[in-house]
C-alpha cells in the first residue's frame, strides 16, 4: 500500500489541530475556554492575512503601474 499525500496532509493538520487544543486546554483548563480561544486566533488570523494579501495586491499594482509608465516612457524617448 503507497503513501498518500493527501493522507498526510490531512494527518498533519488533525496533529496541529490536538496540539493547539491541548496547549490551549492546558491554558484556559477547559475544552469550553479552548475552543473560544481557538476561535479568537482563528479569526484574528484570517483578518490578518486578509490585510496582508490587500497590502500584496497593492503592491503588485503599482509594481505594475511602474513598469507600464517605464515602458511608456522609454517608447517616448526612442520614438524623440
Amino acid at each position: 500500500m503507497g503513501r498518500n499525500p493527501i493522507t498526510f496532509i490531512l494527518g498533519a493538520i488533525v496533529l496541529v489541530f490536538v496540539a493547539a487544543m491541548g496547549f490551549f486546554y492546558l491554558q484556559e483548563g477547559s475544552f469550553e475556554g479552548a475552543g473560544a480561544r481557538m476561535d479568537t486566533t482563528m479569526s484574528e488570523l484570517a483578518d490578518e492575512t486578509g490585510d496582508a494579501l490587500d497590502r500584496a495586491g497593492d503592491a503588485t499594482e503599482d509594481v505594475i503601474k511602474d513598469i507600464t509608465e517605464d515602458e511608456a516612457t522609454t517608447e517616448d524617448v526612442t520614438n524623440n
